[in-house]
Parts: C-alpha cells; structure tokens; sequence
C-alpha cells in the first residue's frame, strides 16, 4: 500500500490525460442537456461519486447523486447520465443495476479495467468505456478512478474544477513529506502510533464526509482496527 500511495499523484496525473476528446471522441455525444448524473457502484468504486457528489453541490451545472445496490433509483430518468465505475469491472450490484439502466435508455459512462463490465461497452451502443490500469487492489486505485470520473464531468462542461498542475505538484510535496518510510520519526508515523494504542472517533462537516468516509475506511481494510464512528457535524 505505501508503493501505490507515493504513487497517487501519478495515478491523478495519468488519469487526468486519459479523458480528452482526442483519444475519446465519443465524448462529443455526451454535449447536452443532462438534468443529473447517477454514480453506479460499490465499496471503493463508489467513492469517487461521493465526492463527485459533494463537488457538483457546489461548483456543479446539476446534481450528481452516488447510487449502490442492485437496483436503480425509482426516480431515475434516462435524461440523467449514467457513470458506472467498477476497477474489476465484475462487481455483481453494478453489473445488474448497469443491465436495468440500459434496457431503460440509459446513456451510460463505464470506468472500469476491464471484466464484463467493460465488455457491455462492446454490446451497447449507448455505453462508453474510459479505461483504467488493472492489477492493484481496488481500494488503492482511487487517483486512476476519479481522476477520470472528475475530468470526464469537466470536459463534458457539468463541472467547473479541474487537476491542475499546481495542485498536482502541491500534493506531491505533501506525500513525499508525509513518507513514513523517509520520515520514520515524521508527524503521520507519530500519529499513527498513537492511533494503534487509543480509540478512534472520526469526524468531519458535511463537504468533508465522502475523506472522512474514505479515512475510515482505509484503517478499516488496512490494518487491524475495527472503526465504527462516522459523525457528521454542522458548519
């Protein structure tokens, strides 16, 4: 896991290049009047459409909800997109709420490393794929994720934010200080320390929730703690 962390800004960075009009063209049949995008997924998958989520209350051209299950929302129309995110691309919620969207007209955007997820892109001619690498597990592989769930909202004009560069480099100098490995006696190797020898509360203000969700989470999977608190408090 510290390998594909110090990694995250590349994953960010490659992701970012990968959605563009050149080598996606179809995006040009996604320019129009979408009144919503409906996130398809599970698990680590489905992060990404939480702070999709988040990002498009407050800087978005209309609303993006994150959706898990089996099946779709009873209020879901075909004038929402469907963004559908799997890394395996075989997981078994999205793969049946995918199949209900498209034999309902759906227009469906698939971020996937392949499986048969990626497949029903082959099937469909209103399903696109954006692919990503393969060969991680599935909760290491939020930057090549969202980096293309977020530059695929920007490009097709429903979100007004981008990676730029300079945030790029910015976190970049905050992994590499942050290293535990370079830093073994650094402020993240102290606190994680402590985290091992006390209980845990995580908290955070609403248009945090989907990093304190992510945090809570990440202890959870990858380490021996069993983390329940999640609280949410106002502004």
């Amino acid at each position: 896991m510290i390998g594909f962390t110090r990694s995250f800004v590349s994953d960010l960075r490659k992701g970012r290049e990968a959605v563009n009009r050149d080598l996606l063209p179809w995006l040009d049949d996604l320019d129009t009047g979408w009144s919503g995008v409906l996130c398809l997924g599970m698990g680590g998958s489905a992060a990404g459409g939480d702070f999709l989520s988040v990002l498009c209350d407050e800087n978005g051209a209309v609303p993006v909800r994150c959706h898990r299950g089996y099946d779709l929302p009873n209020w879901w129309t075909p004038d929402w997109l469907i963004l559908a995110t799997s890394y395996s691309g075989n997981t078994e919620e999205t793969l049946e709420a995918c199949r209900q969207a498209l034999q309902n007209d759906a227009t469906m955007v698939v971020v996937s490393s392949g499986g048969e997820l990626a497949g029903m892109c082959e099937l469909s001619d209103r399903a696109y794929l954006i692919s990503c690498p393969s060969g991680q597990p599935p909760r290491s592989a939020f930057g090549h994720i969202f980096s293309r769930q977020l530059s695929l909202l920007v490009e097709i004009g429903i979100l007004q934010a981008e990676i730029s560069e300079h945030a790029l480099m910015r976190l970049q100098l905050a992994v590499e200080d942050n290293d535990i490995i370079t830093h073994p006696e650094g402020d993240v190797a102290s606190l994680a320390l402590n985290l091992m020898q006390n209980p845990i509360a995580v908290l955070g203000p609403e248009e945090l929730m989907p990093a304190v969700n992510r945090f809570k989470n990440q202890l959870n999977e990858n380490s021996s703690l069993d983390l329940h608190v999640l609280e949410r408090f106002p502004k």
